[in-house]
């Protein structure tokens, strides 16, 4: 101090010293930076240090920049992210809220089945049957068995039935 005393100060300093640092470390930059995301565009650039175990299509760009839930849009992605990093053979059996698969009356439907598919992740277009509620809209997603992720294709308002 400027009169010639000393006091204490104490930092929090991440380390890793230990394998086991890792994943709280890990696990409070990702919570910091959820917090950080406040607009659809930050969220589309940070994706992938949010949320590292979901893989995104190309048109979600333009479906977050229109959402107007952002903080549940948020917390969802994170319970999806959670979920699918536990992946094992079955990510469905992970889910800890609603995720529910299209009915065979969607999928029978051509027009209904149809408004379901997005580009994937590889361009590709894809069907993306599963999906998730995210207040008033839906999140729609489809298990990629080759990446083993979760690939969201779709954030918007509820597809027709």
């Amino acid at each position: 101090m400027d009169d010639g005393t000393f006091s204490d100060k104490c930092k929090e300093v991440d380390h890793l010293s230990k394998a086991g640092h890792a994943k709280p470390i890990c696990h409070r930059y990702r919570e910091k930076l959820r917090a950080e995301l406040q607009s659809g565009e930050k969220l589309w650039r940070r994706r992938g240090e949010a949320f590292p175990n979901l893989t995104f299509g190309p048109d979600v760009k333009n479906h977050v920049a229109r959402i107007g839930y952002l903080p549940a849009l948020i917390n969802r992605l994170s319970e999806l992210d959670a979920a699918a990093a536990k992946w094992i053979d079955n990510p469905a059996q992970w889910w800890t809220g609603n995720v529910t698969d299209e009915s065979d009356s969607v999928k029978q439907n051509p027009r209904l089945r149809d408004a379901r598919r997005f580009r994937s992740n590889s361009g590709a277009h894809e069907y993306f049957f599963w999906h998730a509620r995210c207040g008033d809209g839906r999140i729609h997603l489809r298990f990629d068995e080759a990446t083993r992720k979760v690939e969201i294709g779709y954030i918007g308002p509820h597809l027709p039935l």
